[in-house]
Parts: structure tokens; C-alpha cells; sequence
């Protein structure tokens, strides 16, 4: 991949009001080069007649970015946005770096969808539907998801992802959740897979000593229930973290085997530049210091907690089955700066042309 700007922020309340549809967050680039416009898209039609205004005092931007005066307000007449007016749609805000476009903010104005109880959402993030938001805005722009792609969305959890994935992508596309805990599974089937027929919700009974410890199969060698070649994109976010390294490697021979030439597979997790030492100070509030297979954890007593690898034997697990890393990010737990992601970010590509697709 070319160098691009890296872009952080978010969009975090779009209204409509006295005839408006206004928008408003935060965004800056991490390498200082200026914003210089934005552009707005409602349903996935895009807005005109946009006016805004960058450079507005921002809490969010302060804390996360370290940067204040990088909040925004945008103001877009209704008569532009008119399939907004009853909500339920995806909106977005693109900021504009050198003149060219960059990764777009994500939100859906008046969801209609029910969201699950925070007590399912919260033990794997920070929020629902902003974090769900931030995730959609890197498939789209660094895995190049496209609207009418497959998906395989690998524990897909409370449905975070899909919840999300229901307004963009379009019926020509298919989203497929493979989920170890059965509550979730029949969550997601009764809020998104009623009403959207192209969203799929699968049981894969593995034992997971944290998630699923009555599970009957060996997560290293179960076979991911679909046919060779059937997805553009797989995601497995927060997967790794909990499995050890047998388990990743028979993972991402299962991605390689399911992905379409020239697919893509989003991945979340803790990546190491170094082995680790016991007792060696660390800027991170997690200590993998705990040698484990191939790999290092924070809790020796339940490793599954937490578990981190050294970045080049991800790579060359990866590349045993034919996946290169198209573009990686390091995470905030590294404590080298604002990220848009807690783990590391990597994209892995599957050789091949993929077919034509609607980019958003």
C-alpha cells in the first residue's frame, strides 16, 4: 500500500434540527497535515451544500489525541438529506487531508435496531455502537470492504460487527457470524438475521476455557463450517487474544482456506516486537511476561485471559498459508500514541485479483 495520512477522531452526535441535519465531533491527523474540508454522505448518497467549521475546542480530542482545538460542526439543509428525515440510515463524515479523501467517521442516526445489554457488550469494549462505528470505518477504508462483499465475522460476539455491517452493506452482500456462546447466537439471529435475510448466525461449539469452557471441540483443529473460497473479507476481531498459538495458526489456515483470491482478513490482537523479560519494565499496563507456546500471557493461572505474540512469528504463520500483510497499526496499548484501536491492526491479503466491487 502507498503512504497515506493517518487520520484519528469521531463522529459523536448527528442531529436533526430546525430544518438541518448537523453533525459534530473531532478528527486530526497524526502526522499535523491540515484538514481542509469535509465531505457528508447520508444513506450513501452523498450531501452538498455543506458548511462547517474545524478548530473547535474538543475534550475527546484532548484526551485521546492530545490535541484540543480539533473538534467540528457541520450544517447540511434538509433539502439535501430528505431520506434522512426519518433516521435509521448511515451517515458519514469524510475529512478532506491535502484535498483527498481519507477514513471516514461512521454513525447511524436513530437506530432503530435494539442494542444487547452492556453487561454482554462491555466485557469486550468500551461502548457499542461508537466502537462498532470506529471498526466499520477500518474495514471500509484499510481492508477495502465493499458493499456487496461476503463477510465472515469469527466470534462475532454480541454482534457488534453485524449491527453495524446492517447499514452499509447492501442486499447483493452477505454476512456470515460464527459465535462460540449460544445466547449471542440466538441474540443476533432475533435482532438482525429476522430482518435482515442476508445476515447468518452459525453455533461453533469450541472450548474456550474463558468463553466457553462446556464446548466440545478443539478449537486447533475445527473446521470452519463453510466451503472453500466463499468470503471477501474475514474478521477476527479480539479472537486471537484468547487462543494460543496452535489455535492462530489453524485459524489462519481456515481464513486462507475460506477467503476468495485476493481477499482480505481484519485482525485485532496483541502483537510483540520482542520477547519479553520477567520483571522488565514496561510502558504497558499489560504485562506479557508469562511464556506460553509460541507465546506470552499476562495470567499464567488462566492464560486464555490474555495472550500476545511476537510479530514476525505472526507473519510467518501467515505466510505458511499464503496470507501477506497488506498494512499493519500498532495499538494504544503500546503507549507510543493515539491509535484508533487498544490491540494492534493488521490486514492480511490472499494472493489473487479480488473481483469488482462498490467501495463506499
Amino acid at each position: 500500500m502507498g503512504s497515506r495520512t493517518e487520520i484519528l477522531g469521531a463522529l459523536e452526535n448527528v442531529t436533526l434540527k430546525n430544518g438541518y441535519l448537523f453533525f459534530r465531533g473531532w478528527v486530526t491527523s497524526l502526522d499535523s497535515s491540515p484538514i481542509v474540508g469535509f465531505r457528508t454522505s447520508s444513506g450513501h448518497a452523498n450531501l452538498r451544500n455543506v458548511k462547517w467549521e474545524y478548530g473547535i475546542s474538543s475534550r475527546a480530542g484532548r484526551l485521546v489525541a492530545g490535541i484540543a482545538n480539533c473538534g467540528f460542526t457541520i450544517r447540511v439543509p434538509m433539502n439535501e438529506a430528505t431520506e434522512t428525515n426519518n433516521g435509521d440510515q448511515l451517515v458519514s463524515v469524510t475529512p478532506l487531508v491535502r484535498t483527498r479523501r481519507n477514513r471516514s467517521l461512521f454513525a447511524v442516526l436513530k437506530p432503530s435496531l435494539p442494542m444487547p445489554r452492556k453487561r454482554d457488550w462491555a466485557v469486550v469494549g468500551t461502548s457499542f455502537l461508537p466502537d462498532a462505528c470506529n471498526l466499520l470505518a477500518s474495514l471500509v477504508h484499510d481492508a477495502r470492504l465493499a458493499r456487496d462483499d461476503s463477510v465472515l465475522d469469527i466470534g462475532c460476539g454480541v454482534g457488534r460487527v453485524a449491527y453495524v455491517l446492517s447499514y452499509y452493506l447492501s442486499p447483493a452482500g452477505r454476512y456470515e457470524g460464527l459465535e462460540p456462546v449460544n445466547r449471542w447466537v440466538r441474540w443476533n439471529k432475533t435482532v438482525v438475521g429476522t430482518r435482515f435475510r442476508n445476515f447468518r448466525f452459525k453455533p461453533f461449539a469450541i472450548h474456550n476455557p474463558v468463553y466457553n469452557s462446556k464446548g466440545k471441540l478443539q478449537p486447533a483443529c475445527a473446521r470452519f463450517p463453510y466451503s472453500d473460497g466463499s468470503f471477501d473479507l474475514a474478521i477476527a476481531s479480539s479472537v486471537f487474544q484468547h487462543n494460543q498459538a496452535a489455535t492462530v495458526q489453524h485459524y489462519l489456515g481456515e481464513i486462507a482456506r475460506v477467503l476468495r483470491p485476493g481477499g482480505r482478513c481484519f485482525i485485532t490482537c496483541f502483537l510483540l516486537d520482542t520477547k519479553p523479560t520477567l520483571g522488565q519494565p514496561s510502558k504497558s499496563p499489560l504485562a506479557f511476561v508469562h511464556p506460553l507456546n509460541d507465546g506470552w500471557t499476562t495470567t499464567p493461572d488462566l492464560p486464555e485471559t490474555g495472550i500476545a505474540f511476537l510479530d514476525r512469528d505472526f507473519r510467518r504463520w501467515a505466510a505458511k498459508h499464503r496470507l501477506v500483510v497488506y498494512s499493519k497499526c500498532h495499538g494504544a496499548w503500546h503507549k507510543r500514541g493515539p491509535s484508533n484501536f487498544y490491540q494492534d491492526m493488521m490486514i492480511l491479503k490472499k494472493p489473487g485479483t479480488r473481483r469488482s466491487s462498490r467501495i463506499f
